[in-house]
């Protein structure tokens, strides 16, 4: 890895403006219509700019000549009360990422000791585009007794990125993000009262692309992470001075690949006991 070695490395400082304009209009109630817009900026991190090393998937190296990220965001949205008990949230978003940080393969890979894993690098992405939606019920069937669904969709693809012809990079315009689920749906029931409080919680995400490229990666099996449901569980009681919690996540075991590339533990069982002063 010498070649990744860069021991001269230069003097950066970066500063921003974020600005953030939104407007809203009640007409009943809490009922309202929303408009937003707002730009983020974010500078590379350190273990990105200085570290090379093992990361999801395979290797990395660092990149100290890596700059900053903006992106602008418009939203729409609004919340309304459909009938006494029943409210909907809904908003619909597009971002548009600038010099976008994103893990690039350089074409070249690495023996990790379970096979060979592409060597990547973190690089400025020229635009990236960001379409999504948002939906969510929420009803209060009676005192103590809520239900709650929510789904989610995002559309991330890359506009624009052309690599410097010496990096050995691909180029990636029109590929989707990595690491991105286009789908996820959720689940809740709480029930409250005096005796015992419990909650049931079902989660789904969707696949998600496994590499930039949007191909077949050989450890996975796929160009895709496969899509997976988990199931959680707690029940927990309040006394005057003290509180208990069992909480059980993913009571089904479902094995499922993380953000990390890793697949998960399976189920994990927590118990908590705690005083209040």
């Amino acid at each position: 890895m010498d070649e990744y070695i860069d021991s001269a490395q230069s003097v950066y400082s970066w500063n921003a403006l974020s600005p953030k304009l939104s407007a809203q209009y009640l007409f009943k109630g809490d009922d309202r219509v929303y408009v937003s817009y707002a730009r983020g900026f974010r500078p590379s991190v350190l273990d990105d700019l200085c570290r090379s090393g093992r990361m999801r998937g395979g290797f990395k190296v660092a990149n100290s000549d890596l700059g900053p990220e903006t992106l602008d965001n418009f939203e729409l949205g609004g919340d309304v009360t459909i009938i006494p008990g029943l409210n909907f949230a809904g908003s619909a978003y597009y971002s548009i990422g600038r010099d976008f940080i994103y893990y690039v393969n350089t074409g070249d890979s690495i023996d990790m000791g379970f096979g060979d894993r592409p060597i990547y690098r973190p690089e400025n992405i020229t635009g990236v585009g960001i379409f999504g939606l948002e939906a969510e019920l929420t009803y209060d069937i009676f005192s103590g007794l809520r239900l709650m669904a929510n789904y989610a969709h995002a559309h991330s693809e890359i506009s624009n990125y052309e690599p410097d012809e010496n990096s050995g990079a691909t180029d990636l315009t029109g590929k989707y993000l990595i690491d991105v689920p286009a789908n996820m749906a959720a689940f809740t029931v709480t029930y409250t009262n005096r005796i015992v409080n419990a909650s049931l919680a079902g989660k789904y995400t969707g696949k998600r692309w496994v590499n930039d490229q949007n191909v077949y990666d050989e450890v996975v099996g796929s160009d895709q992470y496969p899509a997976y449901t988990t199931v959680d569980v707690k029940v927990w009681k309040e006394f005057k001075l003290f509180y208990l919690n069992l909480t059980i996540q993913n009571i089904f075991d479902v094995k499922y690949y993380d953000s990390k590339g890793a697949v998960c533990p399976g189920r994990f069982i927590m118990a908590e006991a705690g005083v209040k002063f």
